[in-house]
């Protein structure tokens, strides 16, 4: 018993080397949260009727971006981040199935960009998120697409209506 705690102790006390990359990461991650507090704290503060005011929401994500980005700088420091292929099942270059869900990606942030105007915010969100979706694997167009109705229109409503965030036109024509 005491020979396999010792060599369990033996294995724990080598010293972790940091990941250089992996710290780098996190330390960006960290910027991009200190910049999100800058901005958040140049917004102005009475927002008309807002009750919680518009700096709000961008503090909340830069907290939770910044505990993140403190996760991951301690990763990188203590040996490299969890979880990832390491040896054999590491890829050293993306494969086609990666290639072709970033190319998903990319089509549905190009349509919604360009659509956006034309059939309205819920409609062309709808295509993002089906894109998306089929970028992650999905093959039911359909069913992503009421998926995406039945996300996205809880979200304008919430914005628009509760928020009084102005956003583009629900479905152009109609709302």
């Amino acid at each position: 018993m005491s020979q396999s705690l010792s060599d369990s102790l033996d294995r724990t006390a080598v010293a972790v080397r940091p990941n250089k990359v992996h710290v780098a990461i996190g330390a960006f991650v960290l910027a991009v949260s200190v910049m999100l507090v800058i901005g958040a704290l140049l917004l102005p503060r009475d927002m008309g009727y807002s009750i919680i005011g518009a700096q709000a929401f961008p503090l909340a994500v830069a907290l939770l971006l910044a505990v993140v980005g403190a996760g991951l700088v301690w990763q990188g420091m203590t040996g490299g981040f969890r979880f990832l292929p390491s040896g054999a099942d590491a890829q050293a270059s993306p494969n086609r199935q990666q290639w072709q869900g970033a190319g998903w990606v990319s089509a549905g942030l190009l349509a919604n960009a360009l659509l956006i105007s034309q059939i309205g915010f819920v409609l062309s969100s709808t295509v993002l998120f089906m894109a998306a979706a089929r970028a992650f694997g999905s093959r039911s167009v359909l069913r992503d697409l009421l998926l995406g109705l039945l996300i996205i229109v809880p979200v304008y409503l919430g914005f628009t209506k509760g928020l009084g965030v102005p956003l583009p036109a629900l479905i152009k024509g109609w709302i």
